[in-house]
């Protein structure tokens, strides 16, 4: 239970979800900021001082994401209503969270070369085994981002976004053009087309020609193939209850 304090903590609350929603943020977004601040108002007893240690402590133990977010709502509420915390510890120490955590996530940790060497060993064997269909078709745009992200590096978004015509023979082999997002101010060379080894090549055509059947795509994973999509999951249904059907009557 949250201690009894001066002010109204419930309606400043609401008072606050107000002016979020008065931003035009979005219903789970402001979900999230007010989620994430009941927790630390919880935990704090609304706040009080001798709660400090053990409430900075929580969202220290919290993965890095779930910290950040605790920390914008914490802080988003204490900058709309000051008075919660009259002396500015928890603002002072919630804010040095915050800084401490974004330094940490602007620095990318990279795999050892014994793990990259192992992933690209499973990634390799599963495909060499008589797949089924379905796995197939799940499972070769992890193929495929492996090993086009060994050649060159790519966004996930710019993966995606690969079109299904983006393969082109050339003389001296095969050529991928690449869809770059991101606009290049260092007058850095950006490369939107690569050559890429011929089994890679082969096994683009050979993933292009088991997928058309499942209708027109512009991007080189078909989307409408995957076993997840609903359509799949409809058509999926629909050739179980005809199989069911025509097996009894037979």
């Amino acid at each position: 239970m949250l201690k009894k304090v001066k002010f109204d903590l419930k309606t400043i609350v609401k008072c606050w979800t107000a002016t979020l929603i008065d931003k035009g943020l979005a219903a789970v977004t402001i979900k999230g900021k007010v989620n994430g601040l009941l927790q630390i108002a919880t935990i704090s007893n609304g706040f009080t001082n001798d709660l400090l240690g053990s409430t900075i402590k929580y969202i220290e133990n919290s993965t890095s994401r779930q910290r950040l977010s605790l920390c914008n709502s914490v802080l988003n509420f204490l900058d709309y209503f000051p008075s919660a915390d009259d002396a500015g510890i928890y603002t002072e120490g919630i804010w040095n969270i915050k800084s401490k955590t974004e330094q940490k996530q602007g620095i990318r940790e990279l795999p050892s070369s014994q793990d990259t060497l192992k992933f690209s060993m499973v990634v390799e064997d599963y495909f060499k085994n008589n797949l089924s269909d379905e796995n197939y078709r799940k499972y070769f745009c992890i193929y495929l981002w492996w090993n086009l992200t060994t050649i060159i590096p790519l966004r996930i978004s710019e993966f995606c976004d690969i079109k299904r015509d983006s393969l082109i023979e050339e003389e001296d082999g095969f050529l991928l053009k690449l869809p770059r997002k991101k606009q290049n101010n260092r007058r850095v060379q950006v490369i939107d087309s690569i050559l890429i080894p011929n089994r890679l090549a082969k096994a683009i055509n050979i993933y292009i020609n088991s997928t058309d059947n499942y209708g027109s795509s512009s991007t080189l994973i078909s989307y409408l193939s995957l076993p997840f999509q609903k359509r799949y999951l409809e058509n999926k249904l629909i050739l179980r209850h005809l199989t069911q059907r025509y097996s009894c009557i037979s």
